[in-house]
């Protein structure tokens, strides 16, 4: 396995891979010096597979029968293109691009509202400062990084702490909200992501789905609910309460609570993609590039609907 890009998504899915028994990380390229030379140390990587970009990994010929790549978001299009080409067997990070003009349905038509609303400069609170460990407002301020961060400290959470520092002790952590983006005011940043969302999506036949994206709700888990004809499921990542129209019977179906990242789904992912690279069976993976760029069309085409005010037809 080559690793392209060595944060917090590629350090999970090397640490699952390695502890399948299914991989050995031989080579990463990393631009941080210090997350760079913790997988080199951590692997026992040989310096001549240590790489500072991807372009520098790509240079030196196929390193690996696997590459990984978890790089920053609107950099993952290029090294995926490069090392496909040099048929290593690819695990990409989504999103494949940002946008559709980097790579190339399931719904049919796609209409979406939505915006930047509340974490805005003119919405700051009174008081407010640049940065919350410097802010006369933070003990009373909903959005507190002080209070989100100490809190799963004290908790013991990995996530999302473990953007923030990989110390966990609160001298790292102030340091970190002091000098990193995380700490930084959400009415006062350079953000342009919306912070809340609803997409329409009607379907070929008829059938018809609706998304809601909100940052104004307590930590927790998706939420999921489907309707048919005889019946409904509620779902929330833990349980599924799924009810039958013709009796009124509900019954509670334990549904997730797996450990690690996503519930589990991360070891899941890692160990199916080694198992169909090892066994030369694609049949083992659930979504493959044509899949993956179907979804990543549909929320394309959410934007462009959201941004344009009109109904999108794919």
């Amino acid at each position: 396995m080559a690793l392209v890009g060595a944060g917090l998504r590629g350090r999970e899915y090397t640490k699952h891979a390695t502890a399948s028994g299914l991989a050995r990380v031989v080579a990463v390229a990393e631009p941080d010096a210090d997350r760079r030379s913790l997988i080199a140390s951590t692997y026992d990587i040989a310096p001549s597979s240590v790489f500072t970009t991807w372009e520098d990994l790509a240079a030196a010929g196929r390193l690996a029968d696997v590459a990984v790549v978890t790089t920053q978001d609107r950099m993952h299009a290029d090294p995926a293109v490069a090392l496909t080409g040099q048929v290593y067997h690819l695990l990409l990070e989504k999103p494949m691009a940002p946008t559709k003009a980097r790579l190339g349905s399931a719904p049919a038509s796609v209409a979406s509202f939505g915006g930047l609303a509340h974490f805005r400069p003119e919405k700051r609170p009174a008081g407010a400062g640049e940065r919350c460990v410097d802010c006369a407002a933070e003990p009373s301020c909903p959005y507190s990084a002080v209070r989100l961060y100490r809190r799963c400290l004290a908790e013991g959470s990995r996530w999302p702490l473990s953007a923030v520092t990989d110390e966990r002790t609160d001298d790292a952590l102030m340091l970190a909200l002091r000098e990193g983006p995380y700490g930084r005011c959400v009415y006062d940043c350079d953000n342009d992501v919306v912070d809340h969302q609803v997409v329409a999506m009607q379907y070929p036949g008829g059938k018809t789905a609706t998304f809601t994206m909100t940052a104004f709700t307590p930590m927790q888990g998706r939420q999921t609910r489907m309707f048919g004809r005889h019946g409904s499921i509620e779902g929330d990542g833990r349980t599924l309460r799924v009810t039958d129209f013709r009796t009124g019977v509900s019954e509670t179906v334990e549904a997730g609570g797996a450990s690690g990242g996503h519930d589990g789904g991360d070891e899941a992912l890692v160990h199916a993609f080694l198992g169909a690279v090892a066994h030369g069976d694609p049949s083992r993976l659930s979504s493959d590039m044509a899949t993956s760029l179907a979804s990543h069309r549909v929320v394309w085409a959410a934007e462009r609907a959201r941004l344009s005010g009109s109904v999108v037809t794919l």
